[in-house]
């Protein structure tokens, strides 16, 4: 029996690295140094860190920048890789299930089937499953 739920935590981290990939884009650092007395938010963080020159100012808001797409993609790859091992353990359970399932049946069952035929069945049935199950996930 396959049981067709999704994970709940996993639409919230798909999310996070959605409004980092927003920040990163959004944020970028101006290079002419005139823009941060033009800019009210630029202006007021320059004010408040109490920056003595312009290109230490842009120095800092490269680096903030900087640390926010490097931190964006740890968290992407960390997504990727709960999905993954949340789908490659699904498909070891579903399959373990399958082939308990299997054994349990009595040995004439067994006489008309080609064994190579019910593993096939077994792994390549609950891989299709995994991968449409991953595909479903991913895009929430």
């Amino acid at each position: 029996m396959i049981v067709h739920s999704k994970p709940q935590n996993w639409p919230y981290f798909s999310n996070k690295t959605n409004n980092f990939k927003r920040i990163s884009v959004s944020e970028t650092v101006p290079n002419n140094p005139e823009v941060i007395q033009e800019n009210t938010y630029l202006s007021y963080a320059y004010e408040f860190f109490n920056f003595s020159s312009s290109n230490d100012f842009l120095l800092f808001l490269g680096a903030g920048v900087f640390f926010i797409v490097v931190f964006g993609l740890g968290l992407k790859s960390l997504t990727i890789y709960g999905i993954a091992r949340f789908s490659h353990m699904r498909n070891y359970s579903i399959s373990t299930k399958l082939l308990q399932a299997y054994l349990a049946r009595p040995y004439s069952w067994f006489l008309n089937r080609h064994s190579a035929d019910l593993g096939k069945t077994i792994l390549t049935g609950v891989q299709q499953r995994q991968a449409s199950t991953r595909n479903n996930i991913a895009t929430c």
